[in-house]
């Protein structure tokens, strides 16, 4: 009985904890995801050009507003494709070395 009060009083404070935290967090960002990416990639390929022997980052190109995306569904009685088969794993004592 200790033990499910310990864990509900555990979830509650990890719950609250993340409340508390993205409450934080959007009231102390001072730029939108758009400008601190924009930042971030400027940053980056500043640092880039100053690393001798660096290659720059590539151009992160904006991603499109939500309203061009193409959502696209597969039918329901669509082929299922397997992949590939994967080789099989060595034996649990080969790759122990014995």
């Amino acid at each position: 009985m200790a033990d499910e009060r310990h864990n509900v009083a555990f979830m509650v404070g990890v719950i609250l904890g993340a409340l508390a935290g993205a409450v934080a967090t959007l009231l102390l960002t001072p730029l939108s995801g758009l400008q601190t990416r924009s930042q971030l990639n400027a940053s980056a390929q500043r640092l880039a050009r100053q690393l001798p022997g660096a290659t720059p980052p590539p151009s992160a190109a904006p991603l499109p507003p939500v309203s061009e995306v193409v959502v696209t569904t597969v039918p329901a009685d669509a082929p299922v494709v397997a992949p590939p088969a994967a080789a099989p794993a060595p034996p649990a004592a080969a790759a122990r070395g014995e």
